[in-house]
């Protein structure tokens, strides 16, 4: 179960990477795709909010 997790965390990480990559290659273009670039703002904000999912929120400490 364990390793299934971190095998997650690790394709997330790649694909972030990826999409990363092709915002920059983007930008680069003297004219860059919009809907490109939309879906991959959503796409790289879907794959932080996963990969922070487990993070304790600072306030949980204080309330306990």
């Amino acid at each position: 179960m364990g390793k299934l997790l971190i095998m997650r965390k690790v394709v997330i990480i790649i694909l972030v990477a990826l999409v990363i990559g092709v915002l920059i290659w983007q930008q680069s273009l003297a004219v860059p795709n919009t809907w490109v670039q939309i879906m991959g703002f959503i796409l790289l904000f879907y794959g932080m909010m996963r990969l922070s999912r487990k993070v304790p929120s600072k306030n949980q400490d204080e309330k306990e």
